[in-house]
């Protein structure tokens, strides 16, 4: 039984930034594309580096990590030299480098640079009241950031090729916290060129 462990082992969230995809519908490497003066992929480490998260994990591929984030005391890299192998590689690979000390995990995307420091406070202040499983949505499915308890780390690792945790929230939806958000396009993943237009055009 999936028990909440956050009152009898104090809470810690953790951050796990997903940054190793290829970027085979973007045409180009979208993590380094700019926007507002910085590239993508940054935005979303600088927010979690910035927040309650502690400590923040990046997965990404060996030659990005350098170029998306200066060395930072509150952020362990981690390289994933196995792209192709999917999604649920880098997942399982930034819930190890998190370890035993947290009690949650809260995992981002880096194509997502609308995600802010207060939404991911948000996300760590429910973790603080006891909540397991909680995330954004739209049209009706959870879309990252998705906070889960340390509880469900072992069926995320069990995760293969591209399913991510959303595979899992699916199964679980009367346990699912939704977090509300004023703003439609934080859920957005930069895939396309019009994509980091959208966004581009926002004042």
């Amino acid at each position: 039984m999936l028990d909440s462990v956050s009152m009898t082992k104090g809470v810690k969230v953790g951050g796990v930034i997903l940054a190793a995809g290829l970027s085979m519908r973007f045409g180009d490497e979208k993590l380094l594309a700019d926007y507002r003066g910085k590239p993508v992929g940054s935005h979303v480490v600088e927010a979690a580096l910035a927040s309650r998260l502690e400590p923040v994990a990046l997965v990404t591929r060996p030659e990005l990590a350098p170029l998306l984030v200066q060395y930072s005391p509150g952020l362990r890299v981690v390289n994933n030299s196995n792209p192709l192998e999917g999604l649920a590689l880098s997942l399982r690979l930034g819930l190890e480098a998190l370890g035993e000390e947290v009690s949650h995990a809260l995992v981002l995307l880096a194509d997502q640079p609308l995600v802010k420091t207060d939404l991911i406070n948000r996300f760590v202040a429910q973790a603080t009241t006891g909540t397991g499983l909680a995330a954004l949505s739209t049209q009706g499915d959870f879309c990252p950031p998705v906070l889960f308890e340390s509880s469900y780390f072992e069926m995320l690792k069990n995760l293969s090729g591209d399913k991510g945790g959303r595979s899992i929230l699916a199964g679980l939806k009367d346990k699912v916290l939704v977090l509300k958000t004023e703003d439609p396009l934080v859920t957005l993943d930069i895939d396309r060129p019009q994509d980091l237009k959208l966004i581009s055009r926002r004042t």
